[in-house]
């Protein structure tokens, strides 16, 4: 459910290998792009391993309801796919940026980093670290210095202007406070003295 999406030098996270499909080498994707259809279309896409970066060759794609199923020709079977649990998949960054003509479109990734400002407050928040995919809406996760980590819902109520390294924000009452709350409070709640019986007080 988390995506901490880095961009290589040259190159742009797309997605990575959840699991095996079956026993023919299938894989099913998670997708760090909104255009499954164009990605499926790519005739290679770059695996992150151990010696680097590896082009893996599309051989096809398919669905499966809303999840990208993927084949590729350099991984023949489960066995192989197996051993590449969680690859993570790039396009090189000038081909990735071909997804799509709309200018305000970017990547998760491209949120990583960017300093975040309540416009409310007319303060700075801290950075963004991770990019949370959940069912209803994403989540950015925000690293404050001497606070735990602060979640705000990547929705446009909240989110404002977003530039190269820069969200604003306008956090709604109370959201902030209920991070700045630990566990430790609730650790160490008073705990009642045991109530004397008619022999203690004698």
């Amino acid at each position: 459910m988390v995506s901490i999406s880095e961009h290589k030098e040259g190159f742009r996270e797309v997605g990575r290998v959840l699991k095996p499909h079956g026993i023919r080498g299938e894989f099913l994707v998670y997708l760090e792009t909104d255009f499954p259809e164009w990605l499926a279309k790519r005739p290679k896409l770059y695996a992150e391993t151990s010696q680097g970066m590896v082009a893996w060759t599309i051989d096809r794609a398919r669905y499966d309801g809303q999840k990208m199923i993927l084949k590729v020709k350099e991984l023949p079977d489960r066995t192989h796919v197996e051993l590449q649990r969680n690859t993570r998949l790039f396009l090189p960054e000038e081909e990735a940026r071909q997804v799509s003509a709309d200018p305000d479109y970017f990547f998760n990734s491209d949120l990583v980093n960017c300093v975040v400002f309540d416009t409310r407050q007319g303060k700075e928040l801290g950075k963004v670290i991770a990019v949370h995919e959940m069912p209803a809406q994403n989540l950015l996760e925000i690293a404050r210095t001497g606070k735990p980590a602060l979640l705000i819902p990547f929705i446009s109520p909240i989110v404002g202007n977003i530039s190269e390294d820069r969200i604003d924000v306008s956090l709604p009452d109370g959201l902030e406070e209920c991070f700045d709350e630990t566990e430790e409070p609730a650790l160490k709640k008073k705990q009642r003295k045991p109530r004397k019986s008619a022999k203690d007080k004698d």
